[in-house]
């Protein structure tokens, strides 16, 4: 078979894969395993269809379509609107696909919870200066609140903490916009005064700062501070070793201390083991995907994979097999479709069990 000839059979195998990916066979999950060209095809048919799910997006989808079809198709691109036709039917029936890529250390003999859960969901709660609060029910579905400032005082401080199993998008006063992840707080302003927009973030948050050249915007957590101008960027702060700051756009300052670091768009600061930042460039879609509702994960760690799926659900994860924690999974999933959908698709492989039982996931 000449080389044309693989990459167009290549590409319909992605194809056929993204469309029918509820209906994913082992065969299927066995060739993405093995043919690392073939699992690329489909990550980029789902990049191209999370695109343009995102609202208010503004996105050129030929010219999306043009830039996957020059690094696959160089010699045929006079076939772009077939493809881009069978793409985004693909996109509409999209759920996620996984494999494994590391085999796991030796086990260890006790069970090792690594999320808890809380008894019951609890509602989001917007909390006044003054004590005075207002719930809203927690769903999986992302809602938004916008402070109606006429009706605050002028030097009150509102409390959002959305809980876990909830999401809740909040328009700040100055035009900004925060994605808060289940198990986040923020407290903000209901008026920015002074030279700075402060806000303190508890949890994990995406955030589309308005510009303001004169009046910087700060992100404050327990961990490290981060000071931009107007950008896109995603803030995880729980207290765990997964604490970082990832720019989507724009540029940022972070301060640890006595450490600071300007990233770049693409880029990502973490707090090492001895408090000093490190920079690694990383694959954004994880940050933007959570927030546009869906989970993707890219060859990261079965057990970082399943406190974001605990997190989500307010369900507990357990790890009866602790050989599989440092398991590297690439996994992609409708947030909104529930935990069976979840536990359903990871135990396709086959290679490892999840069971739920009650609201705890168990991993074997």
């Amino acid at each position: 078979m000449n080389n044309d000839n693989y990459i167009e059979e290549r590409i319909q195998k992605a194809l056929d894969i993204v469309e029918n990916a509820t209906e994913i066979s082992d065969e299927q999950l066995a060739e993405l395993d093995a043919d690392k060209d073939l699992l690329q095809d489909c990550r980029d048919l789902h990049s191209m269809k999370m695109m343009s799910r995102q609202q208010n997006a503004r996105i050129d989808v030929e010219k999306e379509y043009e830039a996957f079809e020059r690094r696959h198709l160089p010699k045929r691109r006079h076939r772009m609107a077939i493809w881009w036709g069978m793409a985004a039917a693909a996109a509409a029936a999209f759920i996620g696909f996984i494999f494994m890529q590391k085999t796991p250390e030796t086990a260890t003999e006790q069970p090792l919870m690594v999320y808890e859960a809380d008894a019951q969901l609890e509602p989001i709660t917007i909390t006044k200066k003054s004590g005075k609060k207002m719930t809203v029910k927690a769903t999986e579905q992302q809602q938004e609140y916008t402070p109606a400032i006429e009706e605050m005082e002028i030097e009150d401080v509102l409390t959002v903490d959305v809980p876990k199993g909830g999401s809740y998008t909040v328009n700040l006063p100055d035009g900004s916009r925060v994605h808060l992840y289940a198990d986040s707080r923020l407290v903000f302003p209901t008026r920015f005064a002074g030279d700075e927009r402060a806000v303190r973030l508890e949890g994990e948050a995406y955030f589309v700062v308005a510009k303001d050249s004169d009046h910087p915007f700060i992100v404050n957590t327990p961990s490290m501070q981060t000071m931009v101008l107007g950008t896109e960027f995603n803030v995880r702060a729980y207290g765990e070793a997964t604490d970082q700051v990832t720019l989507i756009s724009g540029s940022v300052m972070v301060n640890k201390n006595q450490y600071h670091a300007k990233l770049n768009p693409g880029e990502q600061a973490a707090i090492k083991s001895n408090g000093a930042l490190s920079i690694a460039q990383v694959d954004t879609e994880q940050y933007t995907s959570w927030r546009d509702g869906y989970f993707y994960f890219d060859n990261v760690r079965l057990q970082d994979i399943m406190r974001a799926v605990g997190r989500n659900f307010n369900m507990s994860v357990e790890f009866r097999d602790t050989s599989l924690l440092d398991y590297k999974i690439h996994f992609v999933a409708d947030r909104t479709s529930g935990i069976e959908t979840v536990v359903s698709t990871l135990n396709r492989m086959k290679k490892i069990h999840v069971q739920q039982e009650g609201n705890k996931i168990v991993v074997y």
